[in-house]
């Protein structure tokens, strides 16, 4: 399985602040277009590798085990909006778009 975090470190992109102990992030970047947003993603949609396609409610809770600040709506669609989860024009099925690590981090 592929490692997120080595194309991060290698772009010197250290996004430890983000997260608790537990590994969940606390809190989410401020500056809408930054690296360190775009490798959260990148380490978010890294969360749904090998999981099948989902309903909403399924990407919500799974998203909500993974932060602290009670809002898997707003990182759903800022996975949806970045290119790293697809979704049916309805809004209901979830997935993740293929595409290596390195690549969405190359883009940030």
């Amino acid at each position: 399985r592929h490692n997120p975090w080595r194309a991060m470190v290698e772009r010197n992109l250290d996004i430890s602040a983000f997260f608790d102990a537990a590994g969940r992030i606390t809190h989410w970047p401020a500056k809408k277009h930054g690296a360190r947003r775009r490798a959260l993603l990148v380490w978010l949609a890294s969360t749904f590798e090998g999981l099948p396609e989902m309903a909403e409610k399924e990407v919500n809770d799974h998203l909500q085990q993974r932060h602290t600040f009670s809002d898997p709506a707003y990182l759903r669609r800022e996975l949806v909006d970045a290119g790293l989860l697809g979704r049916t024009r309805d809004c209901t099925r979830y997935w993740l778009i293929p595409q290596s690590h390195d690549e969405a981090i190359l883009r940030l």
